[in-house]
């Protein structure tokens, strides 16, 4: 974990996203909102969710982007967004782009706290299941976060 946030000190053109994945109740999400504090942490409940609604991550403020049960089909949906690149992500784009607007996440952890992460994984066209496999850090959380 240390190493990963370290990752963040130096520059990147990609970054990786961190997946917090175990059974409910063992401190998962407030792990999570621990690693740069509450008021660095934008905390978004994405389950069922296709895209994550952004508008309200400020790069002056967030050091972390918690996604609460984000799925892997959100993740492979918006690919460049979990990279976090060293650019300008375009959100909420349609036809006229009147909805759209811009993040950027390059010195920002992503981080999913899921139930199922892997089951869920393992359903995806292998495509997908590779380029997640490929850009995650997977950390399964087994016992209690709290218990040292």
């Amino acid at each position: 974990m240390d190493r990963l946030i370290e990752d963040l000190r130096r520059p990147r053109e990609r970054r990786k996203f961190l997946v917090l994945e175990g059974p409910s109740r063992v401190g998962k999400t407030q792990f999570a909102l621990s690693l740069f504090g509450h008021e660095h942490t934008l905390e978004i409940n994405a389950a069922d969710e296709k895209h994550p609604t952004l508008q309200s991550f400020s790069s002056e403020i967030h050091r972390c982007i918690l996604l609460d049960e984000a799925s892997p089909e959100m993740v492979a949906t918006n690919r460049k967004l979990f990279q976090a690149p060293n650019a300008l992500v375009q959100m909420a784009q349609s036809k006229t782009s009147c909805h759209m607007y811009q993040v950027y996440l390059n010195d920002t952890l992503i981080c999913i706290c899921s139930n199922s992460w892997q089951s869920q994984v393992d359903q995806l066209p292998a495509s997908c299941r590779d380029w997640i496999m490929a850009n995650q850090v997977l950390l399964r959380v087994t016992r209690p976060l709290w218990i040292v």
